[in-house]
């Protein structure tokens, strides 16, 4: 995800809770800092501690989601764990943070030398609802002005390390907003330079399992919308200690739960694939395994 600052940050605890109420809630807040170099988002919204912990500043929606893999018992390796909420107040720059929640999750880099990190929106319906027919018609425009309607995703962010020049290459949002899909497998290239054939074949056989739980439980009772799969790998990895390749998907304050009664708000239900991540699964296996092939 990032690196820290090197400033720790003066912080107030004011409440935690926990999913599951035998889990404590541990965090070392005397070492936690803000990062500044995460693929997505804005200063401040990701913190992290020495203890392996990134907070997150969240919504009520991203929090009920984490709270219904809790209580339904759902704890694949692709969602990163989260054992509960808590609430702070601090100073960051020149904002005043007062009471805000933060999600405790686990730090998905933690256990890599030097991560290299791509950041791929998935599924042809990234908004979330209640939504207004203006923003509703810029979206549609925006998805099939990008590889999102084309392919079932987009690329939002790549932050690779480069071992030969000792230094991050960090490309944002609009470098995916502008690819056609055309360009997506040579990007994907890019990303994966410095990984060897049997990464690119983990994170394959990664998204079959994700594709496999998505058919199986996913699409009929979860619709992701604005989701993200994160794929992490180390490019100057520990000789004593080498981290696997780790896939995972992050981003929920638009997910609907399908089976509430409540018809899904989507302007084409497909009962096998009503939010287009399958789409965009499938079309992701098909470039990795063609990335893989172009390096074996």
């Amino acid at each position: 995800m990032a690196e820290g600052s090197d400033e720790v940050l003066d912080l107030t605890l004011s409440a935690s809770t926990p999913f599951i109420p035998e889990i404590e809630i541990k965090v070392d807040l005397t070492s936690v800092k803000c990062l500044d170099s995460q693929v997505g988002g804005h200063r401040g919204i990701f913190l992290s501690s020495k203890d392996g912990k990134v907070l997150k500043r969240c919504i009520a929606e991203e929090i009920n989601f984490y709270r219904y893999l809790a209580e339904n018992g759902i704890s694949e390796a692709f969602f990163p764990a989260s054992p509960g909420t808590i609430v702070l107040s601090m100073k960051i720059d020149d904002e005043v943070i007062t009471d805000e929640t933060y999600l405790v999750m686990e730090d998905l880099t933690k256990a890599f030398n030097h991560p290299s990190v791509l950041d791929i929106k998935v599924g042809t319906v990234p908004w979330g609802w209640p939504i207004t027919e203006e923003k509703l018609q810029k979206q549609k425009r925006k998805r099939e002005a990008t590889t999102t309607g084309k392919l079932g995703f987009r690329i939002t962010g790549m932050k690779m390390w480069m071992p030969s020049e000792g230094k991050y290459d960090i490309l944002d949002r609009s470098f995916g907003h502008h690819l056609v899909p055309e360009e997506v497998p040579p990007a994907i290239t890019r990303f994966s330079e410095n990984a060897k054939v049997n990464v690119l074949t983990s994170f394959r056989e990664q998204l079959i399992k994700f594709e496999e739980w998505e058919k199986s439980y996913g699409t009929k009772n979860l619709g992701f919308h604005g989701a993200s799969l994160l794929f992490i790998y180390d490019a100057e990895p520990s000789i004593a200690e080498p981290a696997s390749p780790r896939l995972c998907l992050i981003d929920f304050p638009h997910t609907e739960y399908l089976n509430t009664g409540v018809t899904p708000k989507l302007e084409a239900w497909k009962e096998d694939d009503h939010d287009g991540m399958l789409f965009g699964i499938s079309n992701l296996l098909k470039i990795f395994e063609e990335v893989a092939s172009e390096r074996s």
